[in-house]
């Protein structure tokens, strides 16, 4: 009886063992399962940039003022974990220098958002000259952005949301960089 009861028990602990086994196996699942979507090329519609994007991606069009010209904007965008990402073009007329249209896009965008340029920067994107700024707006939170004009079209890739991760840190970066002219476009530089 004895030999019984303790088989009996060996049985329990080894049917309570697979089931525990079987439930972190769940959760583990299930939490791959939810990991975000891998990065993927994505081609504008006009064919003249392509750059990766992840999950669900949204397009529209605002009108905006940028160096004091109404532009109609097309903006892509979408979100990976807590951070939501926008590539925006409009053509426009180039005023003064490339780096004055640049560095007043920013400028306007700040007043857009109501906050404040944190810091900013010459760059270069797609073997162009570009800016990179960080703006606080008026709610806190922090908006990471890379301009670059070519052949009379401003270009404004963005970040916002939590950026301070280093995950994020590292999936906006990889944004940014994924960006890309067309060859079409690239011949004409």
């Amino acid at each position: 009886m004895d030999k019984r009861g303790e088989d009996k028990r060996d049985s329990t602990s080894v049917k309570l063992f697979f089931a525990v086994l079987g439930i972190i196996a769940a959760y583990q699942l299930s939490d791959w399962m939810r990991d975000e979507p891998a990065w993927r090329s994505y081609t504008s519609e006009d064919g003249k940039f392509v750059v990766e994007v992840t999950g669900s991606v949204d397009q529209r069009s605002l009108e905006e003022t940028v160096s004091s010209q109404e532009v109609e904007f097309q903006y892509l965008m979408f979100a990976r974990e807590d951070v939501q990402y926008a590539l925006a073009h409009g053509d426009i007329s180039a005023v003064g220098t490339t780096d004055s249209l640049l560095q007043t896009a920013v400028v306007d965008m700040a007043e857009k958002v109501q906050g404040k340029i944190v810091s900013q920067r010459a760059d270069t994107l797609a073997s162009l000259p570009a800016r990179r700024a960080r703006i606080r707006a008026a709610d806190e939170s922090e908006l990471h952005m890379l301009y670059l004009w070519h052949n009379g079209r401003l270009y404004r890739l963005m970040a916002g949301g939590e950026t301070d991760v280093e995950q994020s840190r590292a999936d906006i970066e990889h944004f940014f960089r994924s960006f890309r002219l067309s060859i079409a476009e690239q011949s004409q530089l």
